[in-house]
């Protein structure tokens, strides 16, 4: 708010007069009607949500064809607080008892979809009341049901609107990872209309370093179905810090967001395992071998362990491999040739991909057990026909 002053002064005298500006905040709709196409009989719901200065009352006027509508002859329920208390009368058992009521609801947000708000109402109850989102439109219907099955449903009821208010949960199953090793992906799962609780919903996503000091950095994502954030230029396989937090024109939800570690993108193991060794053969198909451990800072990913790969000479194309877990430095390997020289090496391995393969180590295995015959048949003429 300005003031301003007029002042007047000549030789008889002096004069002033005060004047004050006040500017208001412009009104603007944040949600406005949308077009439906309808079958005849059906009925449609139209939103209009606007913002106005604080100073101001806001009235929101509904034409139609340009005249006002007049409510009073055209009524329609609106709900004021969180809940709505449904009632009904039953049109008879058809002459089997009704077990229990079902009572189902839609909205403008999903117009095509009946979800059951409750499905065990008792058979003695008329009447019940339901738990209600801010910032819908709701109907309602009821079903009985008896050993036979389900009624036809009711006819819907009026629509109960319900006001705006934050919402009042943050997105679920939060996680972040890389695509590559300079960045790091958050992800959520998007939380749908009816849980916005107002207009302009988004999500404020945030994350840090997990390091004590580390500022927050943070990002609007005003698309309420996008579900994923790329965080560009991060260092290599670092945790971090993430949240994220659903918000509309109310404000921030009510319950404070859950911090995860995310971690972002992992890159190929440096180092190979050192001291590959061939501790013992002990059988045409078994070895026993061991090695030193790699470093946990060369793996540059989440250590997922160590893969043993193996091959004949004269069939490098047919590998044969054993995987074993990150802590184990010895492993017994039953998947040799007998009989034959057997090349073997080892390489870590992470969730992104494997490390360089460590030296290999050549042997030749004795011979094993002779195969199961494949076949046997016997002849009248006493002539003997086997596979081996």
């Amino acid at each position: 708010m300005a003031e301003f002053k007029c002042y007047a002064k000549n030789k008889f005298g002096e004069k002033s007069a005060f004047g004050s500006l006040t500017v208001k905040k412009r009104t603007v709709i944040t949600d406005k009607p949308e077009p439906y196409e309808v079958a005849a009989g059906s009925s449609a719901t139209f939103r209009c949500t606007a913002n106005a200065d604080d100073s101001l009352k806001l009235d929101i006027i509904w034409l139609i064809n340009g005249e006002p509508i007049d409510f009073d002859n055209q009524p329609r329920f609106r709900c004021h607080e969180k809940v709505a208390t449904l009632r009904w009368s039953p049109m008879g058992d058809n002459r089997a008892p009704i077990l229990r009521f079902s009572i189902q609801y839609n909205t403008t947000f999903t117009p095509d979809t009946w979800d059951a708000a409750s499905d065990n109402v008792p058979a003695i109850d008329s009447s019940w009341t339901v738990e209600l989102s801010p910032w819908a439109n709701y109907t309602f219907r009821v079903i009985a049901h008896n050993k036979i099955g389900p009624s036809s449903p009711s006819g819907h009821s009026d629509v109960c609107t319900t006001q705006p208010d934050v919402p009042y949960k943050n997105p679920d199953n939060v996680e972040g990872k890389g695509r590559d090793p300079t960045n790091m992906v958050i992800f959520w799962s998007k939380m749908p209309q009816i849980e916005h609780n107002g207009p302009g919903f988004y999500y404020l996503v945030s994350w840090r370093r997990d390091i004590a000091g580390s500022p927050w950095s943070e990002e609007s994502v005003r698309d309420w179905r996008q579900s994923e954030l790329l965080v560009p230029n991060t260092p290599t396989f670092v945790p971090y810090r993430i949240k994220v937090v659903a918000m509309n024109s109310k404000g921030t939800s009510n319950v404070a967001p859950v911090e995860v570690i995310g971690w972002s993108g992992e890159d190929k193991p440096q180092l190979a395992p050192t001291n590959f060794t061939l501790v013992e053969v002990t059988s045409g198909t078994e070895a026993l071998l061991s090695w030193n451990p790699v470093p946990p800072e060369s793996v540059r990913g989440h250590f997922k362990g160590y893969r043993i790969q193996t091959w004949t000479d004269g069939e490098e194309d047919q590998i044969r491999e054993v995987k074993v877990n990150s802590e184990t430095t010895r492993a017994l390997i039953a998947v040799l040739k007998p009989y034959k020289k057997n090349n073997v090496r080892i390489m870590a391995y992470n969730g992104h991909d494997s490390g360089p393969p460590s030296e290999t180590l050549s042997f030749v295995t004795p011979e094993g057990k002779p195969g199961t015959v494949k076949s046997f048949e016997v002849y009248p003429d006493r002539f003997l026909r086997y596979a081996p």
